[in-house]
């Protein structure tokens, strides 16, 4: 009987442990994920780049998509894109990080930083 009952007491033990790893493990990649895009946005603040190379050094690792000069897109909520600009769509983590404008030489115009 007493073996029964500390197997039982582990058991239940085992089990809130995982219940407990897997409440912190969830959101940990989130805030972790939240951690890098602010360590980037001041990293770039600093860096102040001035050409799409300069700007994606500063990046890392990350995924962009030029975003179409179609008219929804044309007005950004914090830009206005002006002829021969284009809107490049960064990633970080798979997690939306900004939005920048580049002019047709590929100067930085504007960076848009995104915020949840």
């Amino acid at each position: 009987m007493k073996r029964t009952t500390t197997r039982l007491v582990l058991l239940l033990f085992a089990v809130g442990v995982a219940l407990l790893i897997a409440y912190v493990a969830v959101p940990a990649p989130t805030i972790i994920s939240s951690v890098k895009v602010v360590r980037l946005q001041d990293k770039l603040k600093k860096a102040n780049p001035r050409t799409r190379q300069e700007l994606e050094r500063c990046l890392g690792s990350f995924s962009a998509t030029d975003i179409a000069a179609t008219p929804e897109h044309e007005r950004h909520e914090d830009y206005q894109l002006q002829p021969g600009e284009v809107m490049v769509r960064y990633e970080v983590n798979n997690r939306l990080f900004m939005h920048v404008a580049y002019a047709t030489n590929q100067g930085v115009k504007a960076i848009i930083p995104w915020s949840e």
